[in-house]
């Protein structure tokens, strides 16, 4: 019954999120999307949506199938709320089936023409489903990402480094710290819509409440879409 009552309260949650990010961008001023080589538009890199934008994003592959809104909340600084659905473990190609709600910062460092560079964290709660229930948190940081695009064509090439660190609880105390460098690309096909893929790999270290600890190896891959409203 505990777990029930903890499940439930987190679909809770992500219930309230996703009625504010509505009733935000039902009372935001409508603002036209960016043309392809106008001032654009990008998701996935260092760049910050344009004020005023919303965008849904999709993303499928290896380890997780990915669903999240992009919020612009300052020229600088954005978050984007998610749900993924998680079918593989990092470093473990099997044993995994569960979610992970949480929310992505991301906040720009640094700008100068096409180049840019942002800081940021993928920070949440996971829930596993598979071998017993199991929940536990995502600090998912620091997360480095660095973008040069061009404008005609609109499209970017993407490079950067992420640690989506775990600790969970059953069935002991246990972590998981990937360190993966990943790359990709985003292309605007049409003024709303972007797509976009990406490969990472890295090594995950594995912890054990007991003391012990391992090294092993992650690959994974995905591809999705963007969607400006």
């Amino acid at each position: 019954m505990m777990f029930k009552s903890r499940f439930q309260s987190v679909l809770a949650v992500f219930a309230a999120v996703a009625i504010v990010g509505s009733a935000s961008a039902a009372s935001a001023q409508d603002v036209p999307p960016p043309s392809s080589g106008g001032p654009g538009w990008m998701t996935q890199g260092a760049e910050i949506l344009p004020a005023g934008t919303y965008a849904f994003e999709a993303r499928v592959g290896f380890p997780s199938l990915d669903l999240g809104v992009h919020v612009p909340i300052t020229p600088k600084f954005e978050i984007t709320p998610f749900l993924t659905f998680d079918y593989l473990g990092y470093g473990a190609w099997g044993g995994t089936f569960g979610n992970t709600l949480g929310v992505q910062v991301k906040g720009q460092v640094w700008q100068q023409g096409p180049h840019a560079i942002s800081l940021g964290a993928d920070l949440g709660i996971f829930m596993d489903y598979l071998w017993g229930f199991d929940m536990g948190i995502q600090i998912g940081g620091p997360e480095l990402k660095y973008s040069y695009r061009w404008d005609n064509p609109r499209i970017a090439v993407i490079a950067g480094f992420r640690m989506p660190i775990r600790v969970g609880a059953y069935p002991g105390a246990w972590a998981s710290i990937p360190m993966l460098f990943n790359a990709g690309f985003e292309y605007n096909v049409i003024p709303n819509l972007n797509i976009h893929a990406n490969v990472e790999f890295g090594p995950v270290v594995t912890t054990a409440g007991g003391g012990g600890a391992w090294v092993g190896g992650h690959g994974g891959f995905q591809f999705g879409i963007s969607y400006l409203f």
